[in-house]
């Protein structure tokens, strides 16, 4: 099968254990021969194709059950994990969470404070990083000018609204480009949290 029809099988089982009802084989056939980091870029690719049409939720938990079976793919080249930098880029909070609860957590364990800051702080500097390189793409859009203000009612609906087809995607585009800020500003301040819960322990 191919990546994205394996991630598809993956993901559909949800809900039941995964790892006894053949997540874990899968997931195995998914990436055997793959190094480390090779592997955790081809899961940061298969989520960044399904951000837009999967649960952020269901995401996060697939994303726990494959770092239960492969915890390193959470830590290969970190700060710059291809998976949390895809979090980063895309502004998924949910599976930013799946990705430090299941994956940096674990890795820290028996690290020391010293490390446990370095490790968030290193993994907030590069998220604030991308989202400063980010930003200046985003370009401010003005009504009558990138689309369409007239809306038809429904006329025994009166509460419908309609709108031009051809505005769909554009409206579509700023609610996922509005998402993603918004993401990106609660992940940065989620690290920072983490980081000064750590420093006050000591």
């Amino acid at each position: 099968m191919k990546p994205q029809e394996i991630f598809r099988e993956l993901y559909n089982k949800l809900g039941g254990n995964f790892l006894n009802n053949g997540g874990a084989e899968l997931l195995n056939q998914l990436i055997k021969d793959k190094e480390p980091k090779e592997a955790a870029s081809l899961i940061a690719e298969l989520f960044m194709q399904r951000f837009d049409n999967l649960k952020p939720d269901d995401l996060e938990w697939l994303l726990k059950e494959i770092l239960s079976v492969k915890p390193e793919l959470a830590t290969v080249e970190i700060p710059y994990n291809p998976i949390f930098m895809t979090t980063i880029i895309h502004g998924v909070f949910d599976v930013y969470r799946g990705y430090i609860e299941h994956g940096v957590q674990a890795y820290l364990k028996d690290k020391g404070n010293d490390d446990k800051i370095d490790c968030y702080n290193d993994l907030s500097i590069t998220a604030q990083q991308i989202s400063d390189d980010l930003f200046p793409r985003y370009n401010q859009y003005f009504r009558g000018m990138h689309y369409n203000t007239s809306f038809l009612k429904l006329e025994d609906k009166p509460h419908i609204h309609l709108i031009n087809e051809e505005d769909v995607g554009f409206y579509e585009n700023i609610v996922s480009q509005y998402n993603a800020i918004i993401g990106r500003r609660e992940i940065i301040d989620d690290l920072n949290r983490r980081t000064d819960e750590v420093f006050n322990k000591e």
